[in-house]
């Protein structure tokens, strides 16, 4: 579960932080305000969502997403202003980064996690 956490927020990090600095969010501080709260929405979500008391759902899932870009807009809007691009780039960029992930994650693609990855835990996550 541990490899499934890190691969999943790796993932998010790498693909919400490139659609943020692509939009010309690219100083240092901007790209730390991005990677950490996406390191604490993805965990917190990824916790909750898949924690030892909670069966996943596809609707908890759309929930618990929903959650995080309400609450990675505020934080954008009040780290950098401009409420409804920062509300369009959220929006973007999560579900590009759901995406992926799915494709990661759910889908039958083996192939792309290496044996000797899996090996250490960077296994999919079976919904």
């Amino acid at each position: 579960m541990i490899g499934d956490l890190f691969l999943a927020c790796l993932i998010t990090v790498v693909v919400e932080t490139a659609i943020i600095w692509l939009a010309g969010y690219r100083s240092r501080d901007e790209v730390l305000v991005v990677i950490c709260t996406n390191v604490v929405t993805n965990l917190v979500l990824n916790l909750v969502l898949y924690g030892p008391f909670f069966q996943v759902s596809g609707s908890m899932m759309r929930m618990g997403e929903l959650l995080v870009i309400a609450v990675e807009t505020a934080i954008y809007t009040i780290a950098f202003g401009r409420f409804g691009k920062m509300l369009a780039l959220t929006v973007a960029a999560n579900l590009l980064s759901v995406f992926i992930g799915m494709f990661f994650f759910m889908g039958d693609h083996k192939q792309l996690i290496p044996d000797d990855l899996r090996a250490f835990g960077f296994a999919r996550i079976q919904l």
